[in-house]
């Protein structure tokens, strides 16, 4: 146990060692490893320019970064880690990830989402890890993740889930058996794991039910009156 404990740190006092300053996006000075890329904290803020094609890990935690544009990552095909933890991202384009087909790992969590494009994460079919958590999220979208055949961790934690607008990604998320992280639903007023959410407890709200008896109410009337309207007058 000591020895597996004194490797541990020795491999990473040997990382920091070799880690060399190097040039990153908006003329930031970064620590390289090898493919390696670590740019936290540097107060980037939307652009991506000047990473290397063959970066496998990308650390842009830590920013100002508020905005994901279409193509953020162009060609960066072999990246397979990207952590865009803790800045400020408050809207991501549908295509940003598309170049990442090589992308394992995606770190979103700890900013300012509040929804996400349907088809956002269509070729990313490697991916195994999603964070999102912390974040204003309430609902995913249809399919969400359908596409993520080799997903097997989706962190959801701390978001004001509408659980029941959501069912279709519980139902498929049991499943997929994936690794147990609790989500926050409204409805409950507290944290529950997926396995655990009774989606036949899922009813429409009051509101809707007097609407609909409403509109029942109203093809009733209107149904009356054209059949009287038509009938034969005598």
């Amino acid at each position: 146990m000591i020895f597996t404990t004194l490797f541990i740190v020795i491999v990473s006092l040997l990382e920091q060692v070799s880690a060399i300053p190097c040039a990153g996006p908006q003329g930031s000075f970064c620590d390289c490893i090898g493919t390696i890329i670590r740019c936290n904290s540097q107060g980037l803020t939307d652009t991506f320019d000047g990473v290397p094609t063959n970066t496998t890990e990308l650390d842009l935690s830590f920013n100002k970064i508020t905005n994901i544009a279409a193509n953020a990552f162009d060609d960066l095909v072999s990246l397979e880690l990207l952590d865009l933890g803790r800045n400020n991202i408050s809207n991501i384009a549908a295509d940003a990830f598309g170049d990442l087909v090589s992308l394992k790992s995606l770190d979103l969590s700890n900013n300012n989402l509040s929804s996400l494009p349907s088809e956002l994460f269509m070729f990313n079919m490697n991916l195994v890890k999603v964070d999102l958590s912390n974040n204003h999220v309430s609902s995913l979208p249809s399919g969400f993740f359908s596409s993520m055949i080799n997903v097997y961790e989706i962190k959801l934690r701390n978001n004001p889930l509408i659980c029941c607008n959501m069912t279709d990604f519980i139902e498929w998320s049991i499943k997929k058996q994936l690794k147990d992280d609790d989500i926050n639903c409204i409805e409950l007023s507290s944290s529950i794991a997926y396995e655990d959410f009774d989606i036949s407890n899922c009813t429409f709200p009051e509101s809707c039910k007097d609407a609909g008896e409403n509109l029942k109410k109203d093809v009733e009337y209107q149904s009356k009156t054209i059949r009287k309207e038509l009938s034969p007058q005598i």
